[in-house]
């Protein structure tokens, strides 16, 4: 079985930092698209990466190390330190880069 061709990184990161869209698919004329049901998710907000990954059983998604405590339905990413939450439900806290973002699941 053979792989499919890759392009070595250092060509790859001079290519322009655009989106495939205005950088080829507006501009060629070669173009075929053809309709695919794959469940496609772009993953644009808070829910939809939730509803993508993984779960634990009070159907939390946890990156990063966390102690939970009573804690569900929730989205956790915690890159700077350990953190322990406490009776939580329906949220997203994200803690990086020295930063705190904490808001409703539901409301994005």
């Amino acid at each position: 079985m053979s792989t499919a061709p890759r392009i070595p990184l250092s060509i790859f990161q001079l290519c322009p930092r655009k989106s495939i869209d205005y950088a080829l698919m507006e501009k060629t004329k070669n173009a075929v698209v053809m309709p695919l049901n794959v469940g496609w998710n772009d993953l644009s907000s808070w829910q939809a990466l939730w509803r993508h990954h993984p779960k634990d059983a009070n159907g939390n998604t946890v990156w990063g190390e966390v102690t939970l405590d009573n804690v569900e339905q929730s989205l956790i990413y915690i890159q700077d330190k350990p953190i322990e939450l406490k009776k939580i439900k329906n949220r997203v806290i994200v803690n990086a880069n020295n930063e705190v973002f904490e808001t409703d699941l539901n409301l994005l």
